[in-house]
């Protein structure tokens, strides 16, 4: 007679990579944030806030721009959008922040926090449909 039926190891045998690529990424993006707000609230650097928020920021738009355009273009995409920031950011000689640039806002702009966040989630979920560097060719 035989044993029991070992649904899952013998009806799945892969692994979800691409679930696992998309945890490690959150964990990743997060323990930037939390060491940022730690330092943020020992050094009273408020400042430092806006690495944590920059890099969700620039972490979601790479893999957006990896899921559009591949992994080259995903690259340059962040390096791209600082430079360009830096550029055009800021409206006239005032040295305003323009609403859109995010990475230019200060640490307790609300919207930015919020696009971050958004731009973060979006390029989690864009994760696994974006192609694999093998699967390119």
């Amino acid at each position: 007679m035989p044993g029991p039926h070992r649904a899952g190891a013998d009806l799945h045998p892969s692994r979800p990579v691409s679930r696992f690529d998309q945890a490690l990424v959150l964990a990743t993006v997060l323990t930037t944030v939390a060491v940022a707000y730690t330092v943020t609230v020992l050094l009273d650097a408020q400042t430092a806030n806006t690495a944590g928020r920059n890099t969700a920021f620039l972490v979601g738009l790479m893999l957006c721009a990896r899921r559009i355009a591949g992994h080259q273009v995903a690259a340059i995409t962040p390096v791209a959008w600082v430079i360009t920031m830096m550029l055009i950011g800021n409206s006239g000689g005032n040295g305003q922040a323009r609403p859109w640039t995010v990475i230019l806002m200060p640490p307790d702009h609300t919207p930015a926090a919020l696009a971050a966040t958004a731009m973060l989630a979006l390029g989690i979920a864009s994760a696994p449909a974006a192609p694999m560097l093998r699967d390119a060719s």
